[in-house]
């Protein structure tokens, strides 16, 4: 997780521009997303189950709330 949101990171970093233009970057990005999303959707249901211990990192690249 970590290397796949690093790579974002230094995409848009380098050109936002690029993020509406490039159809290969767009594909990268709803990957990334969508893996993303996956993550976060077995943690929250591991949590719900009071299984802590196997959470991904996933959370920890959420924006805080507020």
């Amino acid at each position: 997780m970590d290397d796949l949101v690093e790579i974002l990171y230094r995409l848009c970093k380098k050109d936002i521009a690029m993020a509406n233009s490039n159809s290969d970057y767009r594909f990268l990005h709803d990957c990334v997303s969508d893996q993303f999303a996956d993550y976060l959707r077995e943690d929250i249901q591991n949590l719900e189950k009071q299984q802590e211990e196997i959470l991904s990192s996933a959370a920890f690249f959420c924006p805080p709330v507020g």
